[in-house]
Formats: C-alpha cells, structure tokens, sequence
C-alpha cells in the first residue's frame, strides 16, 4: 500500500508503514489507516473536522498491484491514482 497517490482536485497523499500500521498524510491530515474489510480501511485523523473517519478503499488488480484508492463517503468519492513509478507488486516483505 505504501507509496504517493494523485487526484488532479485534491492533490497529493502519501501511504506509509510506520511501527507495522499504514499511516496517510493528505495535507496536514495524518493518521493510521485501520482496516475495515475487503480492500476497505478508515481512517483515523485527530480532531477530524468532517466527524466521522472516512473510507478509503485501495483498488487493487488481479496480479496484486496497488493502483489507487477511492477516499470519502457518499456521492463524493476522488480517486487518488498511484503515481507509475511507486506501482510495484507485493512480495512477502514490502507492503503493498
């Protein structure tokens, strides 16, 4: 999952793994990415000013590959597209 996704309205945020948790930075927002079920995760922002944690759900290909994610809830739902260069499969010991 770790790497710098896209969306030409919302800019950039970046995946991390920090201490064995996936942590996302979208501007000054950051916090851990918890996982929900699926490919869906919440994501836990101190003092979020939207209230409830938002859903982020990786799209990911059948080879294992991590090509974006959608973050939101409702009809408003960007997709942050995983730049070329971070796209990698998955192997034991690097996450996604």
């Amino acid at each position: 999952y770790a790497g710098i996704y896209t969306d030409s309205l919302y800019g950039a945020a970046t995946v991390t793994v920090e201490g064995g948790r996936i942590m996302l930075r979208r501007g000054e927002w950051y916090g851990p990415v918890e996982y929900w079920n699926g490919t869906n995760f919440r994501w836990t922002v101190p003092n979020n000013p939207i209230g409830q944690p938002p859903f982020i759900k990786f799209d990911i290909t059948a080879d294992d590959r991590v090509t974006g994610f959608y973050f939101g809830s409702g009809a408003d739902q960007p997709f942050f597209r995983r730049k070329a260069d971070e796209t990698r499969a998955r192997t034991p010991e690097s996450p996604r």
